[in-house]
């Protein structure tokens, strides 16, 4: 008698489950509200009706990162930017993203072999960046990690059933970021500038909490003074686009007597250069070093930004709300050539990209004291 009585109370479930999964659906198709629903509803249950709802009616597509291909660097928040503007070209209301990161993924690993990272350090470094990227991305949605290409694959069947893949054509046996045989991939910042068009908006915007937490920071530092931030460039990866720390440390002698705090943000991928600019009118920010999300607010909020052209000068690039110059533009060196710029980029020598202006330009020189003064008594000249 009483396995008949579960039998009965699971049969009522299930239909009564089904009953609230139709009664949502109708909701959705009609566009009807559902306060009146809701009101006899427990506060857990309304929530969760009101989610579903929400993520139910969302157009959505999802974002394929797979770390076989796509290196592990800042080249995620240009995919990133590249699916930005395909939601927007396509009116999708947010994109989801799934990276596939393996330790012992049988294809080969484009990054280690001239800027190695661990095993153990490979998935520290995608929780920092790959997930500070994502968040980056107001539109963004759910973001998954999986580690065994096995159950990536299966879990990438069953999604191709609700949503569209981005890449469109990807395969998780023989990944391809390359469309239609292209010389850029798809994780290169011409794509996106492509498929923007006229859109203004700006592409990448670092969150509130973080821009009230820079703000703060900012506050407790500034004393009066104009606030210009130093990203300078030291990796293993073609050390030769590197910054010349002599002709920074020229610079930030050459304004002692100026009102003018220079901010110190170390390079992402060498925390502990110790080949820097010192000085009294020089302050190091650790937190910026540390978390991305800090690091682009205070980009944001900062008067002036000074850089080498780096991997995290993609914050500024994508963000038209920040104010900088960045140098070493059209190096003769991997990534930074003019040929690279023309590929990667869409952009001509001595041209700019999507989004640049009087205080948002690419400097197609050196980092040479010269330069560097330059571009910073340029911006003094425009304030009031």
């Amino acid at each position: 008698m009483r396995g008949i009585a579960l039998q009965v109370v699971r049969v009522l479930l299930s239909v009564l489950r089904r009953c609230i999964d139709l009664t949502a659906r109708l909701l959705l198709k009609f566009n009807i509200s559902v306060p009146a629903l809701m009101a006899f509803a427990s506060p857990l249950d309304s929530k969760l009706l009101t989610q579903y709802l929400e993520s139910a009616n969302a157009k959505s597509f999802s974002v394929v990162c797979d770390l076989a291909v796509v290196p592990l660097s800042f080249d995620i928040f240009m995919l990133l930017a590249v699916a930005e503007s395909y939601r927007r070209k396509h009116n999708f209301d947010r994109f989801n993203v799934t990276f596939m990161i393996s330790d012992a993924d049988p294809l080969p690993v484009f990054h280690s072999k001239e800027n190695p990272i661990s095993e153990i350090d490979a998935k520290a470094v995608l929780l920092n960046l790959g997930m500070a990227a994502a968040q980056s991305f107001p539109a963004c949605g759910d973001i998954s990690v999986f580690s065994s290409r096995t159950r990536f694959k299966e879990y990438l069947r069953d999604i191709r059933k609700r949503e569209t893949i981005f890449p469109i054509d990807y395969s998780p046996d023989s990944p391809n970021y390359h469309l239609n045989g292209e010389a850029a991939p798809l994780y290169s910042p011409i794509h996106a500038f492509n498929l923007l068009g006229d859109d203004e908006t700006t592409l990448l915007q670092a969150s509130p909490s973080s821009l009230e937490r820079a703000g703060r920071w900012i506050d407790s530092v500034r004393s009066g003074r104009v606030i210009v931030s130093l990203t300078m460039r030291n990796t293993k990866n073609a050390p030769d686009r590197n910054s010349r720390s002599e002709e920074w440390q020229r610079l930030v002698d050459s304004f002692r007597d100026q009102s003018i705090l220079f901010v110190l943000i170390e390079d992402y991928f060498a925390p502990d250069f110790n080949d820097v600019v010192t000085g009294e009118n020089v302050i190091r920010c650790q937190a910026a070093v540390e978390s991305i999300p800090f690091r682009s607010a205070l980009y944001e909020l900062a008067d002036f930004n000074l850089l080498a052209n780096s991997g995290s000068a993609a914050l500024c690039y994508l963000n038209k709300n920040i104010r900088y110059a960045a140098v070493n533009i059209g190096l003769d060196a991997r990534s930074s050539s003019a040929e690279d710029m023309a590929t990667q980029w869409g952009v001509a020598p001595n041209g700019q990209i999507w989004g640049n202006g009087p205080f948002r330009r690419w400097v197609w020189e050196r980092d040479d004291f010269a330069v560097l003064k330059r571009e910073i008594d340029l911006f003094l000249q425009s304030l009031p």
